[in-house]
């Protein structure tokens, strides 16, 4: 076969292609508020990926997984076995939040990597052309109602479930940066920077700061680690320091610093994290008694404190490396490989474990928030075609 007739197949969407961009599309838009605020948006979301998973091994006859997945279900296997401990050691109930969203993350994992065997290039892009279209109509639902009206001087949180809208957002915003640009398409690439203003926009608006403290480490990280060109990283550099400069800007400063990062708050440190700073002074004292085992219950704002409270120093460190396992992989792969989708997956796992230390069940959830990390992932560890050095595109 001719490099042509190659491309041209390569291009060509498999079934498993189709089926990963209609649950990558439907998911996102099961975080819609309307679905949100009904209470429908987990069972909804859940409903998706299972009987996605059910197509997908109807059409598909045999299912295959990567030898890799062994350290998702000694991970799954671990937690189950400890959760029972727990329950007959300190009397807690078998399954707390967070294992739950760990359990479903590794569910994705397995529907990821079970289908992303055979996908082709083409089939990455469809997919992620369908969470950006999706994310893009989200955001532009949350535009024109919740966030129509809102004064950003009030120091109320209009959107109760911002944090994980703006994941989603942030996603659709790196994953804009990444696939979205090409070479001499004037058009598409105008449509890009719109797009990208609505997602920062929505993000800004929503001022949830654990999300929007990762616009520069994003930037730093296509500088440090992308694929492409030196004009395109000249272009990024250029717009972060006009973005630093319009911040000397009284009215700027003030609008972007202390009415949105801060939210109208002091800048005393506690106030500034809406009392984490606490939650991580008191850790110790939290430890003291159930350093072991951990109590099973106690809830934080952050991944970090919940796993080692939850599960004491020895399983929750296991479980705060098993959420590293993405940003390892990637930071791995991508001192030695020029490829968009790892380079992808190191942006995605690094916003995600960043959010993990301000919220407590990222970059699992909740619910399938998080999905795409964990969707990409498997893709990648299971397709070697898809994550192999490649030319740059801009």
């Amino acid at each position: 076969m001719d490099n042509a007739n190659i491309c041209s197949a390569e291009k060509k969407l498999t079934v498993n292609g189709k089926i990963l961009g209609g649950m990558t599309f439907l998911t996102v838009l099961s975080q819609l508020p309307q679905v949100v605020d009904a209470g429908y948006s987990s069972l909804i979301s859940r409903f998706i990926w299972v009987l996605g998973f059910a197509i997908a091994i109807f059409f598909n006859k045999t299912i295959v997984v990567s030898k890799k997945f062994t350290v998702a279900l000694v991970m799954a296997s671990i937690l189950i076995t400890f959760s029972c401990v727990q329950v007959f050691i300190i009397k807690s109930s078998f399954m707390s939040t967070l294992s739950s969203c760990i359990l479903l993350s590794i569910f994705i994992l397995l529907v990821s990597m079970s289908l992303g065997d055979k996908l082709r290039e083409g089939d990455l892009a469809h997919i992620v052309k369908c969470y950006i279209l999706s994310s893009l109509i989200l955001a532009l639902d949350l535009l024109f109602t919740t966030l129509k009206d809102f004064d950003l001087s009030s120091m109320v949180y209009v959107y109760k479930s911002k944090n994980s809208a703006a994941v989603i957002l942030f996603t659709g915003f790196v994953l804009t940066m990444v696939y979205g640009f090409k070479k001499k398409r004037t058009f598409n690439n105008l449509v890009c920077f719109g797009v990208i203003g609505i997602f920062s926009l929505t993000i800004l608006l929503l001022k949830t700061r654990a999300i929007i403290i990762c616009f520069p480490i994003v930037l730093i990280l296509f500088i440090l680690f992308s694929p492409f060109g030196k004009k395109t990283k000249g272009i990024i550099i250029f717009i972060s320091v006009v973005a630093v400069i319009s911040l000397f800007n009284e009215r700027v400063y003030d609008v972007v610093i202390n009415q949105i990062v801060f939210n109208n708050r002091n800048y005393a440190v506690d106030d500034i994290s809406s009392g984490r700073f606490d939650q991580w002074y008191m850790l110790g004292e939290n430890l003291k008694n159930n350093w072991f085992i951990g109590d099973g219950k106690t809830e934080q704002e952050s991944l970090i404190l919940t796993a080692l409270i939850q599960y004491g120093v020895f399983m929750g460190g296991y479980i705060i490396l098993y959420s590293l396992w993405p940003l390892f992989y990637s930071l791995k792969r991508v001192k030695n490989v020029k490829n968009k989708h790892v380079f992808c997956l190191l942006c995605i796992s690094t916003v995600y474990f960043v959010d993990a230390i301000f919220e407590q069940l990222a970059p699992f959830g909740p619910g399938v928030r998080c999905f795409y990390l964990w969707m990409l992932f498997g893709i990648l560890m299971s397709n070697n075609r898809v994550s192999e050095v490649e030319k740059n595109e801009l």
